[in-house]
């Protein structure tokens, strides 16, 4: 009896075909969320002959890449996120073509030497990795402009970031950074930076130099307070520093005039400056658990304004000024110590979602038979019957319960 001899190529050929429809004529191949363990050796060899531009390796359950992969040197995007792969290959560096890089939700505690030699690299990320330092060298990767770190062990960030000089985008938080290096307000393009979750005791001066910056993200640290260089951030739209210790937000935030979003809650807040008549784009504003006992009128003067949060705090009446922000969608006022529901929330007929519970209400007028967008609200157990009865004819409410 014959022996019957079959190609590597055709034993590649025929394992791809179980995941994919590949005829070689494509450009995308997209093996993900296909429960494979292994990839053969020789996938490399055999995709090096076609003209492969994107390759989708995620949510698997893969805990290595083969060598021969370094072969496919037309890639130009490679996805194998969600795997389980501890290391990547040593000769990675040979994927020069390379400009997307996704690795997320791995096993990786470090990036091979020749990481650095993909020169074309534009956006990487490691995110929830065990990485305990970015590599030697990336200052190499001279067109790198979004760089995502998120959920690591890093310590530093190199100085050699200074050379990254097309950056725009730099994630690197739930890390174990004390600070940031001075370095960083070299890279003039940088639109937004998120570094959450750290062990920050400061704001980090350098942010407050990086003047392209339009969002912060630097929440859940041990922040005291807000300096006042932040001010020179006139093109900031997003500022989100809740869950820290701060206890006093500067006048000088005023200055950020383009703000959009604000978002101080869960700090140690006893007041807050009468400056939001200069917050022309405000759009959202978040001043939940804090310490406040009175809001600022001037906040009613944002004709922006469309989501407003300020629940569990120590407030006990709404300014009147309030009743000129008819173009509110959410509003959450919970546990807090009002006594009187204001009755021009009646007016507020964008609201889909409206958050009352935890007060002291004497009683709730009959506002919402004008409130004809509400979606959800959140009141005590013992006002909803009495609520019921005042909602029954608007169709687009999906729930009222009490919210914990």
């Amino acid at each position: 009896m014959s022996k019957v001899f079959v190609s590597v190529d055709e034993i590649v050929r025929e394992w791809i075909e179980k995941y994919d429809d590949f005829n070689g004529e494509r450009e995308v191949l997209v093996l993900e969320d296909c429960s494979i363990k292994e990839i053969p050796n020789e996938i490399g060899d055999y995709l090096e002959n076609f003209n492969i531009l994107e390759l989708y390796l995620g949510r698997n359950k893969l805990k290595n890449l083969p060598e021969s992969i370094c072969l496919i040197r037309s890639l130009t995007m490679l996805d194998i996120s969600e795997n389980k792969i501890s290391h990547l290959p040593t000769s990675i560096g040979k994927l020069t073509s390379l400009e997307y890089f996704y690795s997320d939700d791995n096993k990786l505690t470090e990036l091979p030497n020749s990481f650095i030699d993909m020169c074309s690299l534009r956006d990487v990320s490691f995110c929830k990795n065990q990485l305990i330092r970015i590599p030697v060298g990336i200052e190499k990767l001279t067109n790198l402009i979004s760089i995502s770190f998120d959920s690591n062990k890093l310590v530093e960030i190199p100085d050699s970031f200074r050379y990254l000089t097309s950056l725009t985008e730099l994630f690197i938080s739930n890390n174990e950074l004390y600070e940031l290096p001075l370095c960083l307000k070299d890279l003039t393009l940088i639109r937004n930076i998120g570094c959450h979750e750290n062990r920050f005791k400061e704001f980090p001066e350098v942010i407050c130099n990086i003047s392209s910056l339009t969002s912060i993200y630097i929440s859940e640290n041990e922040i005291g307070c807000i300096p006042d260089s932040i001010s020179f951030l006139t093109l900031l739209k997003s500022l989100s520093c809740h869950s820290n210790k701060i206890t006093k937000i500067p006048d000088c935030i005023s200055n950020l005039d383009s703000l959009t979003d604000m978002c101080i809650c869960n700090n140690l807040l006893p007041d807050m400056p009468d400056f939001f008549e200069c917050f022309m784009y405000l759009e959202k504003i978040s001043l939940e658990e804090n310490l406040l006992i009175q809001l600022p009128q001037s906040i009613g003067n944002i004709k922006s304004l469309k989501e407003l949060y300020f629940h569990k705090n120590q407030i006990t009446d709404i300014p009147e000024t309030f009743r000129k922000l008819t173009t509110l969608t959410k509003l959450d006022i919970a546990y807090n110590q009002i006594s009187i529901f204001p009755e021009y929330i009646s007016n507020f007929t964008s609201l889909v979602f409206l958050s009352f519970q935890g007060n002291i209400f004497s009683s709730i007028p009959n506002i919402f038979s004008y409130l004809i967008s509400l979606k959800k609200i959140y009141c005590d157990d013992d006002q909803i019957s009495t609520i019921t009865s005042f909602t029954s004819h608007i169709s687009s409410l999906q729930y009222m319960r009490k919210y914990e």
